[in-house]
């Protein structure tokens, strides 16, 4: 694959206006016919739940039951969170340990395949990059099952 196929142009929400960025590891998958569509679709609906549930970076260390109970309801915003927070924790109950791990370091934090073996072999044990590929393409199959995809 060239490094011109890792790049898409597509219209922003100002007609006539475009970006360029770059396709994630899931969608290069699905144009490769690695996944399916569903599977696809299933990691970009676990991603926005994710990002809604404001898990990324040090966020995600941080215990997923703990919610601030404070009265203001911020316009929704804080139901939202703990609405996405939940949508989560359904999701990793449903994908188990190996499985889950794998999905919330690719597809919520999108870190490279790479990353995550580099990430369990520093916390003692060793995987290899195939090994983490496995468990994110089973991963994808159960939430795509469980999304109903």
């Amino acid at each position: 694959m060239h490094d011109h196929d890792l790049v898409v142009i597509e219209e922003t929400a100002v007609a006539g206006k475009y970006r360029q960025r770059r396709i994630g590891l899931t969608e290069r998958w699905m144009r490769d016919e690695v996944i399916e569509p569903r599977h696809h679709a299933a990691s970009v609906q676990y991603a926005f739940d994710f990002e809604a549930a404001q898990l990324r970076g040090r966020y995600g260390v941080m215990d997923m039951e703990r919610v601030d109970r404070s009265t203001a309801d911020n316009d929704g915003a804080l139901s939202r969170v703990i609405d996405a927070k939940r949508r989560i924790n359904k999701a990793m109950a449903v994908l188990g340990k190996f499985a889950g791990d794998a999905i919330w370091a690719v597809v919520g934090e999108d870190m490279s395949l790479r990353e995550v073996a580099q990430r369990q072999a520093t916390s003692g044990r060793p995987i290899t990059v195939n090994e983490v590929k496995g468990r994110v393409m089973s991963g994808l199959d159960i939430l795509a099952d469980h999304y109903k995809i």
